[in-house]
């Protein structure tokens, strides 16, 4: 522990997810209009694969009714940018990136995120690209994020923890997603 607090000096109250500093400017508003204003890619997907099935096997088997779940992720091709500079630098390393959005209503069971074989050493972040509000949860091992500001911007203690979200509120949830690997 004392190893992340020396790692990570900004580390926020309880919450295990590492505090890595705040990239506010970095918001780029008419991506997150974009975003606020169209419909990005939804998910859960209607047909699963065999990787995701123990995934989805294990909310149906706790009676998640896997239709009235959602959220949806946004890409280049979502936002209409070919390229997109990161808050963060990867330096040598492979990076991928997306936006997240729920709507008010929407959840994102607990889950862990499944990486190809071929990626390794695999960091992962979340940033806020907009202040908490009501009903905005975010869900990271034992602990819930909250109190977070716009440009936030965390580190997940394990690139495969368990996470998910919810929107209980009455305004879109945002979020940016990095995942830094070999």
């Amino acid at each position: 522990f004392l190893y992340l607090l020396r790692r990570y000096p900004y580390y926020k109250g309880n919450c295990i997810m590492m505090y890595i500093g705040n990239y506010k400017s970095w918001i780029d508003t008419e991506i997150i209009n974009t975003i606020l204003t169209t419909s990005g890619e939804r998910r859960p997907f209607s047909v699963v694969s065999e990787k995701e099935m123990p995934t989805y096997n294990k909310w149906t088997n706790a009676g998640i009714d896997l239709k009235k779940i959602g959220w949806e992720f946004f890409y280049n091709e979502h936002i209409h940018r070919p390229h997109i500079e990161l808050p963060i630098h990867p330096g040598n390393r492979k990076y991928k990136w997306w936006f997240s959005k729920l709507n008010p209503g929407d959840i994102l069971p607990l889950h862990v995120d499944l990486y190809p074989e071929t990626m390794s050493n695999v960091q992962r972040f979340w940033m806020a690209c907009q202040d908490h509000q009501p009903g905005h949860i975010f869900y990271n091992g034992d602990e819930a994020l909250n109190n977070y500001k716009a440009g936030d911007l965390f580190e997940f203690p394990a690139a495969d923890s368990w996470h998910g979200a919810a929107n209980l509120g009455f305004e879109p949830k945002i979020s940016f997603q990095i995942l830094f690997y070999d």
